[in-house]
């Protein structure tokens, strides 16, 4: 069975910041006594303020990740395991903005270590048989186990726990591994689509 998971970066926007420019008679440099001749209209101004606290590097924003080809006989009971493949998230320019300037108690102006907090989630079709598992679509009988670099099991679709990052670039290392359920093993080649989205504390 051959099969391919696919990355893809769900775009996730916090404080939303919404700037909105009326004109009603007076264009919104007129004065209060001038006057304005001709049309007027509204114009709406929209955006997103984020703690931006690192970039991610382009490589990460969509990748395919090939676990190659696996062996009926690697699954044979429910909660066998075959040979995982990892896969990384690459982040840059790492800095946490609120570090900057904290005071300390006797009011002068203080510098924090600068390491942010990351939240990494995951949001995918959870499989049938066990929702723990990642859903794929072609061969029955397995689904994915995602972990993370010390290989606990990663919740989907659930708010992630806070990961402190490196100041500057980091690397964030997790692994798929495809797992057997109770449902009857159908060979063939599959995929799956899981999406990513981060937040910063």
């Amino acid at each position: 069975m051959k099969g391919v998971c696919y990355l893809v970066w769900k775009v996730i926007s916090f404080l939303p910041l919404i700037v909105l420019m009326l004109a009603t008679g007076q264009a919104a440099y007129a004065g209060e006594n001038d006057v304005v001749d001709g049309d007027t209209g509204v114009l709406y101004v929209s955006g997103t303020l984020a703690r931006g606290a690192c970039n991610v590097d382009s490589d990460t924003l969509q990748q395919s990740v090939n676990l190659g080809t696996l062996s009926s006989g690697e699954l044979i009971n429910p909660g066998e395991r075959g040979a995982g493949r990892a896969f990384h998230l690459k982040l840059r320019d790492c800095f946490d903005p609120e570090a900057v300037s904290q005071p300390d108690h006797n009011g002068n102006s203080a510098i924090g270590d600068g390491l942010p907090f990351v939240r990494v989630n995951f949001m995918s079709a959870a499989d049938s048989d066990n929702h723990a598992l990642i859903a794929v679509y072609g061969a029955q009988g397995f689904g994915l186990r995602l972990e993370d670099d010390r290989h606990r099991a990663v919740l989907l679709n659930q708010q992630a726990e806070p990961l402190r990052v490196t100041n500057g670039d980091s690397v964030l290392t997790y692994y798929l591994l495809p797992e057997r359920t109770h449902a009857s093993l159908k060979e063939g080649a599959w995929q799956a689509v899981i999406y990513i989205g981060m937040s910063y504390d």
